[in-house]
């Protein structure tokens, strides 16, 4: 798995592992975002990694 790269002020992305449904392969993408109030947002988790 990649390191978070930065996509824009406060937004980061990372690239996850391919999958298959149903005969397809699909890229997969995790997106991180802060928030005004500091939290973050996250959106399509992937597994971590060490």
């Amino acid at each position: 798995m990649a390191d978070l790269a930065a996509f824009a002020e406060n937004i980061w992305i990372v690239d996850g592992p391919n999958v298959r449904d149903m005969g397809v392969t699909f890229t997969t993408r995790m997106a991180v975002v802060k928030l005004s109030d500091g939290s973050l947002w996250v959106n399509s988790p992937i597994n971590r990694t060490d």
